[in-house]
């Protein structure tokens, strides 16, 4: 009886969900942004008072990188800095950072917190696709809502929307692992390339992926 009543249960949620799907593609996208400009009236309602929003939301390793944006690698370490220098951070973002700021007429600062506020949409809806990408099986319809809700609820998220690397990596990594599935492997080595210049770790994704790529060379047809 208690299984008659489940796959019952079971029928009536996968035809509603035929009817009215929350993972659609409006409703995902309505849902990311939603939440993302909850989370900048947060940083709005935080930072109310002190300044600038993105001013106020930079620090520890924002600042590293606003001295590359504006002046570049040092040629030196920094006697006044007990002899430390910006060379530990990677080229991509600053990059990114001072393309834009060339092209508009915005702050360093400004343009590093932003960059990344544009960047997130870009990331969860490409980690959505991963999700949808690597599902097994339909039997259970829906969550992406709730990875979604989680991806941008988990408190250490919060790096993905401040002037850190976090959120161009995590684009590039996403973007890759899809070609990957697709089995592109030259868009994939691009991507590879470009998280290799944002972070240490790319170099890890680098070594995977010529692994990947030597297995798929000598399976057996």
């Amino acid at each position: 009886m208690n299984l008659m009543a489940s796959r019952l249960t079971s029928m009536a949620r996968t035809r509603l969900f035929d009817r009215f799907n929350p993972a659609s593609l409006p409703v995902l996208a309505a849902a990311i942004l939603t939440l993302v400009v909850i989370r900048l009236l947060l940083y709005r309602a935080g930072t109310l008072g002190a300044g600038p929003m993105a001013e106020v939301l930079c620090a520890w390793d924002c600042d590293w990188y606003l001295t590359i944006i504006e002046h570049g690698y040092d040629a030196a370490p920094r006697t006044a800095q007990n002899d430390t220098a910006n060379w530990a951070f990677f080229p991509a973002y600053p990059m990114l950072v001072s393309a834009i700021t060339a092209v508009l007429p915005v702050r360093a600062v400004t343009a590093s917190f932003w960059v990344n506020v544009a960047i997130l949409p870009f990331l969860v809806a490409a980690m959505l696709a991963w999700v949808r990408a690597t599902r097994t099986t339909r039997a259970e319809p829906g969550g992406e809502i709730e990875f979604l809700l989680f991806t941008l609820i988990w408190p250490f998220s919060l790096y993905f929307t401040l002037s850190y690397t976090e959120a161009l990596f995590g684009l590039l990594l996403m973007l890759c692992l899809l070609l990957l599935r697709r089995g592109q492997w030259l868009p994939a080595a691009l991507l590879a390339f470009g998280m290799c210049l944002t972070r240490p770790t790319g170099t890890l994704v680098t070594a995977i992926l010529a692994l990947s790529a030597f297995a798929a060379a000598v399976r057996p047809l």
